[in-house]
Parts: C-alpha cells; structure tokens; sequence
C-alpha cells in the first residue's frame, strides 16, 4: 500500500469526519493510519470498541488515547497487552478494579511489558497500581520473576506461597540473575535443610546450588544432582579454599565410583551397569550376544529376565550406581572435566 505523506494527511482528515454511527465500515482506514503510527487527534471513534481493538491489535501503547469507558474493557485491555508493544504507562491506565478481578490480566500486563529494564521508580510505581491482592496471587508472582525484575524491593523477605513448595520450585525454575537469591531469601531457613526440597530445587535451576544449608552442601547426593544437572552450576562456586576442596573431593569420589564400575561391575554384573538386561533382549532378537556383558557368576543369570532383580538388589546393597544413577554420576564428571576438576 502507498504510505506517502498526501495520503497519510489524507487519513488523518478522513478520520475526523466520520459519522460516530458510520465508524464501524472505516476500520481498515483506521488501522491503516495505526500502522503510519500517528498522534491522533480526539474524535469519537476512541469510544468504539471494534475500532479500538483494532488499534490496539496493532500497538497496545495506542490505549492511551482510549475512552475512560473502554479502558474497562477486558476486550480491548487483552487486544493492547496482546500486541507484544505496551510500555509502563500504559500498564498504569488500566483501571486496577480489573486487575483485581482478573489476576491473569495483570500477570499479562507484565509479560507484555516491553520496557526491558523500567527504573526502579517505574517498577515500584506499577507494582503499587496492582495493589497486594494482585501481587499476592501466583500468576502475577510467576510473571514478575520471569521478568527477572527485584523480588526483594517489592516483596521483601516474606513471599507470598513460601509455604506452598510447589509454586517456589516453579519460580526459582524460571527465575534469571540473581533473583534466586533472593527467593530463597524470603523463604524460611528451614527449607534450606529440607534435602528433599533443595534436590528438586537444583534439578530445576543450577543456580540454587549454594543456597543450601552448610550441612546439605556438604552431602553427596545433593552436589551429585546439582553438579550433574548443569555446569553452570559450578560457576557459583568461588574460588576460595574451601569451595575449592569441596569440588575437589566430590570429583575425586565420583571418579573412584566410576572406575569402580568401569572396571569391576561391568565385568562382575555384566548387563546392570549399563541399564538393560542385554541377554534377554539378544534372545528375542536372535542376535549374537556379547559375553563381556554376562554375568561371571551364572546362577545370577538364573530365573525371570536372567537374574535381572537379583543383581540389582546386590548393586543396590553395594552401593553400586546402575541405570539412572549411573547417568548422573558419567553427566557430572563430565561437567566437572569442562571446569579442568
């Protein structure tokens, strides 16, 4: 289409004498002059809702010229936040009544939000407009750590859901820079020594590794889930003494475990170190089967799927890392190797 500055001017006149009962058959003038992204003049058509929700479809921040009738809309609120092009103002304009009503709206507003870094006046102003009802609830909570914006200037060190598990581990899962860090600085200290809640927590995000409790750093089975989760996960370790040893002596264990199994089990169990019985599988496909993978003492081949239950209890009691167990340990070293440990 000719976007020439006659016709433009031409658009913009057009605008202004149409019949308020005539406006619904000059949408696609309307939304022409949207895409020229002129300053409109004030006229009626603001008040008409389908033309409204056009302009907004296009660019949300064309909200601010909208009647007060219509920025009460959820319509046309959903049409400015769904554009992808709405600044902080405009987050303002909207009647808090209906963020109040609609918490997804609000956890919208935020996600839409295309001020990258708004000042901390900005933020604080628009977290205040919500009012603690909104901010309060878990849509909007998960969209303000998603953003990566403070958690401690707005929220301080009492979270909302602290004592609901579920929501935190899907906030610190999404959680960027060092808001997660400050999540768990407002949550209890008692779950920093929940071992349980801390493992699921590492899994989903590498940077809750140091956040534990001294005692949980110091266990096996967390740094293993942490370590093999991510190498990022070591890039939060300092490089003071005793971080230092920690990391030292937790590669040093993995590798004895390793070449334990590497060299011993697989010999030994055949099949349970590497996750699957082999000789049952060879028998239903009627492929030559690898000896080095059986069982040097046979009676464990013996009975339903080649012994298969037996040595694994007998691994299990041992101590011995087979199938999933085993992945873990092979991914951590291998991260622990791209840090030269």
């Amino acid at each position: 289409t000719n976007t020439s500055f006659d016709e433009e001017s031409w658009a913009l006149r057009f605008a202004k004498e149409i019949p308020k009962d005539d406006m619904q058959n000059h949408v696609e003038s309307l939304m022409k002059m949207a895409r020229c992204q002129y300053t409109y003049p004030g006229g009626d058509f603001w008040d008409v809702k389908s033309i409204v929700v056009s302009l907004c479809n296009i660019n949300g921040d064309y909200f601010a010229n909208v009647s007060t009738r219509l920025r009460a809309d959820i319509d046309v609120v959903k049409a400015a936040f769904g554009s992808g092009r709405v600044g902080v103002h405009t987050i303002k304009k909207v009647p808090q009544t209906l963020y109040q009503a609609n918490h997804d709206i609000a956890a919208l507003a935020i996600s839409a939000c295309t001020d990258e870094s708004p000042n901390w006046g900005d933020r604080s102003s628009i977290f205040h407009h919500f009012g603690p009802q909104v901010t309060s609830c878990k849509l909007f909570f998960l969209a303000w750590v998603q953003r990566g914006w403070s958690v401690r200037n707005h929220y301080g060190r009492s979270l909302p859901f602290a004592d609901d598990h579920s929501v935190i581990l899907e906030a610190v899962k999404i959680a960027k820079n060092g808001s997660v860090s400050q999540i768990f600085a407002g949550l209890p200290g008692t779950l920093r020594e929940d071992k349980e809640f801390m493992m699921k927590a590492v899994e989903a995000n590498p940077r809750v590794i140091k956040e534990a409790n001294a005692d949980i750093l110091q266990d096996f089975g967390y740094l293993l889930h942490g370590i093999a989760a991510s190498k990022a996960s070591l890039l939060y370790f300092t490089h003071k003494d005793k971080d230092f040893d920690l990391i030292a002596d937790f590669a040093a264990e993995v590798r004895d475990r390793l070449f334990f199994v590497d060299t011993v089990v697989l010999h030994f169990f055949g099949s349970i170190s590497i996750g699957g019985n082999k000789r049952a599988k060879h028998r239903r496909t009627g492929r030559k089967r690898d000896n080095r993978l059986n069982c040097q003492l046979h009676l464990l081949d013996i009975g339903g799927e080649g012994g298969e239950w037996i040595k694994r209890n007998i691994a299990q009691f041992a101590d011995i890392p087979v199938g999933s167990d085993l992945k873990l340990f092979r991914s951590a070293i291998e991260n622990l190797e791209y840090w030269g440990y």
